[in-house]
């Protein structure tokens, strides 16, 4: 047998219908709800017949265990095992999520592509970059078309210290992907990748300044620090200045060797009005 269910959840109908396994009628008095914003789609097992289910209500179904009761019922069984990931997935219960996504690819009967990434996402996440390249590998044999996954590639290569490809992996992906995919870590990524492996320095300092311009949460300021970093070693002292005034804008509580440092990039830029902000900065050393 068979039934289906239509909810509202943040302004979007739904509807999934979910048998139950073959041979029984135990799932009977559960229903499959799928629960859909801008950004992420949420599963869960949850009491027939609550068809005004909203997105709380998964938090009081992940809770009550439904998921496990059929998991229990059928180890195999697709649809409970991906609910239960995607409800520890989306609350933040990285360690949790990644081991049910485990179970689901490993033990899933109708296991697809998308429950891999998502997977390899919680992989990242939990830092185990080395089954991520793994699993990443393995998906890109089986679908090139998956790009996104080329990111998360580069980006363990790179915590792994696998520079060149990673640089190699992460250019393919920005050939192929649209400006509206980018994410402001992707050239994060990009500049260090190059640093990493003696690209061009201005280059990379363009990609870190970009995904500092692009960051709308702005966290990504103390990369100024680096910025201006290496802009000294390159003896432009100026451009090193006004990136370590920009570090020190979004430093809550700079220290002495902030203000020292500051103090002397300007001293090095050598112009007049340097020169007084190089005498404000070492004063500033002299009052912490």
């Amino acid at each position: 047998s068979s039934y289906s269910v239509t909810v509202e959840a943040n302004g979007d109908a739904v509807v999934k219908s979910l048998s139950t396994i073959e041979g029984t009628d135990a799932l009977s008095g559960f229903t499959y709800l799928k629960f859909t914003d801008r950004t992420v789609t949420v599963a869960s097992l949850v009491p027939k017949g609550d068809t005004t289910a909203s997105a709380p209500t998964l938090s009081t179904a992940a809770a009550s265990g439904v998921e496990d009761k059929a998991i229990a019922l059928n180890p195999r069984y697709t649809p409970a095992l991906r609910a239960k990931a995607e409800y520890l997935f989306i609350s933040r219960k990285w360690e949790r999520a990644t081991q049910a996504y485990k179970d689901l690819v490993n033990n899933g009967d109708a296991v697809t592509i998308d429950d891999e990434m998502q997977l390899a996402n919680c992989l990242y996440i939990t830092k185990d970059c080395k089954g991520c390249s793994e699993l990443v590998e393995k998906i890109l044999k089986k679908d090139g078309s998956k790009n996104y996954l080329r990111r998360l590639q580069a980006y363990c290569d790179y915590e792994n210290g696998e520079y060149q490809r990673g640089l190699d992996l992460l250019n393919s992906y920005f050939q192929n992907v649209t400006p509206d995919k980018v994410l402001p870590s992707d050239y994060d990524y990009l500049g260090k990748l190059m640093l990493k492996t003696k690209g061009d320095t201005l280059v990379a300092i363009r990609n870190l300044t970009k995904s500092i311009d692009v960051d709308s949460s702005h966290s990504r300021w103390p990369l100024y620090e680096e910025i201006s970093n290496l802009h000294y070693v390159r003896k432009e002292y100026c451009l090193s200045a006004s990136a370590m005034q920009m570090y020190l804008d979004s430093v809550p509580s700079p220290t002495a060797t902030n203000y020292y440092n500051l103090g002397l990039r300007n001293y090095f830029c050598g112009d007049s009005i340097s020169y007084v902000k190089a005498l404000a900065a070492f004063t500033k050393v002299t009052e912490i």
